[in-house]
């Protein structure tokens, strides 16, 4: 009897363990609406198939890079979600109808979409509905005709129809994103201004360039070639004949006249040359690595800015994309602090998904 009755909770166990396997878990909630986890894979599909190699990985490196991608998938279809609520409070969506021109497709060529549809269908208006099958017949285009595009979404198991919804989402942000432009203050002559000199450094003509002599002694006698060059120039001579009939660079027949880009120099000799003013020298020698090199500055010559007429459009350009960047993520936040987002996926909060700052 109780051989019997740990066999019937065994096999009640196992029957529930696989009915709950072949549902999708909900791992996030939108107010009413549920993100399942078949939801963020189809998503993934369309990003690559990178994730489903990776989640199963034994170095522990790819699995969390495989969690890092779920969780970046997850957090782009609540963003989706919360931004089909704005669009349906705006009444960019027209849902129910037949859209326009649809593209037929022989039913064997589709696949089936899964275990999870939407509940109700997502379709803009007609006119912009127009432009969703126009996208689509693009993409059909490029895959080569239909029968390719449907084998290819064969092999992703997925459907014609979440394409769409797809392409219609993207859309719905690319409206969003004309409609916050539409709304930008124009970038002032006074910001501009403002701008190019703060950031003048990014506007220069070529670079600084550092002109200067040098001494360097790596053969025979070291110590003792060393003591003559410091005795000389301590004596006042010319630094360029001093290193004529002293040193041992190839520099030595010009003088030890050298011309640099100030940046392309080791850390320790820009350090050294900066530090100098023209006509000064190092009293001691430094190792460079390959000589004993006394230096001389002769002239640093600094990079000059673009004027300001040449870069007015480069800034203009910059300026409002950073007033767009913030205006996006400002609409951004007032879209999730006016939801309720709840995330179930082990690992996972709303926090990790959107930090306070961006909320």
């Amino acid at each position: 009897m109780k051989k019997m009755l740990a066999f019937v909770i065994a096999a009640t166990s196992l029957f529930a363990q696989q009915k709950k396997e072949t549902h999708p878990f909900i791992v996030a909630r939108v107010d009413h609406v549920v993100i399942t986890r078949t939801d963020v894979e189809r998503y993934l599909q369309i990003m690559g198939g990178q994730y489903f190699r990776l989640r199963w990985s034994w170095l522990q490196q790819e699995r969390l890079f495989a969690r890092y991608m779920f969780g970046k998938a997850l957090r782009e279809l609540i963003l989706d979600e919360v931004l089909l609520q704005y669009a349906r409070r705006k009444g960019w969506l027209d849902v129910g109808r037949p859209s326009p021109t649809e593209i037929e497709q022989p039913q064997e060529n589709e696949p089936r979409a899964g275990p999870v549809e939407k509940q109700e269908p997502l379709r803009l208006t007609p006119d912009w509905e127009t432009q969703v099958n126009k996208a689509l017949e693009e993409m059909i285009r490029r895959a080569g005709g239909m029968g390719d595009f449907a084998a290819m979404l064969r092999r992703a198991n997925l459907s014609l129809d979440y394409i769409r919804d797809r392409i219609r989402i993207r859309f719905l942000w690319e409206r969003v994103q004309r409609q916050i432009e539409s709304q930008l203050p124009p970038v002032s002559a006074e910001e501009i201004r403002k701008f190019y000199k703060e950031h003048i450094r990014e506007f220069l003509q070529g670079k600084d360039v550092v002109v200067f002599r040098e001494i360097g002694i790596r053969r025979g006698d070291v110590s003792k070639k060393i003591e003559e060059v410091k005795k000389a120039l301590a004596a006042g001579e010319d630094f360029g004949k001093v290193a004529r009939r002293l040193s041992d660079l190839s520099s030595a027949k010009n003088g030890g006249l050298c011309r640099n880009e100030l940046d392309s120099l080791r850390h320790d000799m820009r350090k050294l040359l900066l530090a100098l003013k023209p006509g000064e020298f190092t009293k001691e020698p430094f190792w460079d690595g390959s000589a004993y090199t006394f230096l001389q500055l002769v002239r640093v010559e600094r990079a000059e800015p673009k004027p300001l007429e040449a870069v007015c459009g480069e800034i203009r350009a910059r300026l409002r994309a950073q007033h767009f960047n913030a205006a996006f993520k400002r609409f951004i936040s007032k879209l999730l602090k006016a939801a309720k987002i709840e995330v179930y996926e082990p690992g996972l909060s709303v926090e990790d998904l959107f930090p306070q700052s961006a909320r």
